[in-house]
């Protein structure tokens, strides 16, 4: 296999959307299958934020009947209309990214069934870790060409570090290139 020098890939984070939770972790499902999946704790803040708009916006609706001034509960409405949005937003972005290691086809791809890569084109993992260059610590996999893929994004070390060696192990002893490469 033709693996890349770590020196000629970019260390430069992928990630556009940082967060301090721990948003998807890989899971094996079957010994075939390796797939991401979101955090308890990020679908309890989705839901804590689902709840809070859900109840701000039925609070309003019972607040309007009993008020005559109408413009504060309409704001209130509002915020939790804009609470109500966010989780389901949240929660519909981080489905569409959820993707599978599918050893029986050969392939990583995303959920709905779209190949993004073969499993024998990746060469490496390339580990960033969280610090002062970047919110998150991140795991992207290099293909033999030279391209990264952005796989997860983690607010601490340990776990990027247990997923890593995780998904190495699962694909075979996959190259874990710590600090991007360095």
């Amino acid at each position: 296999m033709n693996i890349p020098d770590p020196q000629s890939i970019p260390r430069t984070t992928m990630n556009r959307r940082p967060s301090r939770l721990c948003v998807c972790r890989l899971h094996e499902k079957n010994p075939d299958m390796l797939a991401t999946r979101m955090t308890g704790r990020y679908l309890t803040t989705l839901a804590f934020s689902l709840l809070l708009g859900v109840g701000a916006i039925v609070l309003a609706g019972c607040l309007l009947a009993d008020h005559q001034d109408k413009s504060g509960v309409i704001v209130f409405a509002g915020f939790g209309g804009l609470y109500l949005l966010f989780s389901l937003l949240a929660f519909r972005g981080t489905l569409s990214r959820l993707t599978v290691f599918d050893r029986a086809a050969g392939t990583f791809r995303q959920r709905n069934g779209t190949a993004i890569c073969q499993l024998d084109q990746i060469a490496a993992l390339q580990l960033l870790p969280p610090g002062e260059m970047r919110r998150n610590g991140e795991i992207n996999l290099v293909l033999t060409d030279g391209t990264r893929l952005h796989l997860l994004s983690f607010p601490n070390d340990e776990t990027m570090q247990q997923e890593a060696a995780l998904l190495s192990r699962w694909l075979g002893g996959v190259a874990v290139w710590q600090n991007g490469g360095l």
